[in-house]
């Protein structure tokens, strides 16, 4: 797989599927391992430098893309820590997601930069 993503001749679509899969995977092992604490365990978020890379490239995809998704972008950049750009990419969250982005807001004020879960 990472040959796939360092291939520069690689079809950027897949690329993009594949970068994307990887963090979602990530969040969702985090996630669950936060919910299932039975083993008493303090459960940790913390992001080694491929996962920063992925997640880097991944803004960059979605910058790129023809439907800029500022939700998954503000989501991006608070999982790396960067709440600035997370605020401003918050900011631009369409008004019909008004609240996600009052949840978003809410965790980037906070500096709350693990995975979380949302339900409406």
């Amino acid at each position: 797989m990472r040959f796939l993503l360092k291939n520069e001749e690689a079809n950027t679509d897949l690329v993009e599927l594949v970068r994307r899969s990887m963090w979602r995977v990530r969040n969702d092992d985090f996630r669950e391992a936060y919910i299932d604490k039975s083993n008493g365990e303090e459960v940790k978020f913390e992001l080694d430098e491929y996962a920063k890379e992925n997640i880097r490239k991944l803004i960059e995809f979605s910058l790129k893309s023809r439907y800029v998704n500022y939700f998954e972008i503000a989501e991006l950049h608070r999982e790396l820590g960067n709440f600035q750009e997370a605020r401003e990419a918050a900011s631009r969250i369409d008004a019909n997601d008004a609240s996600l982005r009052k949840v978003q807001l809410e965790l980037i004020e906070k500096n709350i930069q693990q995975p979380t879960t949302y339900t409406p």
